[in-house]
């Protein structure tokens, strides 16, 4: 016996699943505005921190600071390892020798 009803129920899920399919696709291509915020939070406390201790140091403090920094990125551009993100959302690291899969 089919029910009065079941045509116009199966439209409505068939529009939420594509709803949440464009939601779930949306997620995977845009960052997420509040974890932006905190990032940017974070990134400017780090900032304020960082030129405290530069103004606080002397100019010799200052000039070695500079190399431990500059030596410390050299050391993380060589060994870094890099990942690329799939379409399900989870990472996958990039084996050194091959060419990355999709975007990094």
């Amino acid at each position: 016996m089919k029910f009065p009803f079941s045509s116009r129920d199966l439209q409505a899920l068939a529009s939420l699943r594509k709803a949440i399919l464009k939601q779930k696709e949306w997620e995977a291509t845009h960052e997420d505005p509040l974890n932006r915020k905190r990032r940017e939070g974070i990134e400017k406390d780090i900032d304020r921190r960082f030129n405290a201790v530069m103004d606080n140091i002397g100019e010799d403090g200052r000039d070695r600071m500079v190399r431990a920094l500059n030596r410390f990125l050299e050391l993380a551009e060589q060994k870094a390892l890099t990942a690329y993100r799939k379409e399900d959302g989870t990472y996958e690291l990039v084996n050194p020798r091959e060419e990355p899969k999709g975007p990094t």
